[in-house]
């Protein structure tokens, strides 16, 4: 729904900026990337910077700050994370094989990583270790 698209879109967002940012040393920092993503004050700034309609009230921002700090919100995140990794580790392992970008952008599978468009359930063993960081660990 819309909330969920929201989260996703927040998300990705964050996932962009710290892939530019670490670009250049060529490094994949998972825990830097969850932490932001999980980061109340960076969501409030870009939900409230970004002139969306769910900032423009006191109220809506409480809500969405209040639901973005639930258990919920916070799996739904590391679900976000979890695919996208998935999605950038097969997009660079079928580049090496001279594939190319065999998944696309607007497909099921790009969004989430999986065919059927379902992202997995990240099994985390230590709370201090990202979807992310996994995903970068596996390449």
């Amino acid at each position: 729904g819309r909330l969920a698209e929201l989260l996703r879109t927040y998300a990705l967002e964050q996932i962009a900026r710290t892939k530019l940012e670490l670009a250049s040393s060529g490094r994949c920092d998972g825990k830097l990337t969850y932490d932001r993503c999980i980061d109340i004050d960076l969501f409030t700034a870009w939900l409230t910077a970004e002139g969306r309609e769910e900032g423009s009230t006191k109220d809506s921002v409480s809500f969405y700050t209040t639901f973005f700090q639930t258990q919920l919100s916070l799996d739904y995140m590391s679900e976000v994370l979890s695919a996208q990794a998935c999605a950038d580790a097969a997009r660079s392992s079928l580049g090496k094989l001279g594939v190319g970008h065999a998944l696309d952008e607007a497909g099921s599978s790009a969004s989430t990583g999986v065919p059927g468009g379902k992202a997995p359930s990240p099994e985390r063993e230590d709370a201090n270790t990202s979807p992310v960081d996994t995903a970068c660990n596996e390449r």
